[in-house]
């Protein structure tokens, strides 16, 4: 298998007011307040330092706004 060099990843952004607001209208059962909260938590712990990461290792980040 060759190799691949990534040189830009997409970041959809969103408040998490309005990310909250889309999860609790699916209505799936793992959508709720205590739910969401925990994939805000591990969105901050896992995916933030990835980003960050990628950005000191050259990789753009572009941005899309989520709203």
């Amino acid at each position: 298998m060759g190799r691949f060099e990534i040189t830009t990843v997409g970041h959809v952004i969103a408040s998490q007011e309005a990310v909250k607001a889309r999860l609790l209208e699916r209505a799936r059962p793992d959508d709720h307040d205590s739910g969401i909260d925990q994939r805000f938590k591990e969105y901050e712990q896992d995916t933030v330092p990835i980003l960050d990461y990628l950005t000191k290792a050259g990789v753009k980040i572009k941005e899309v706004n989520g709203e």
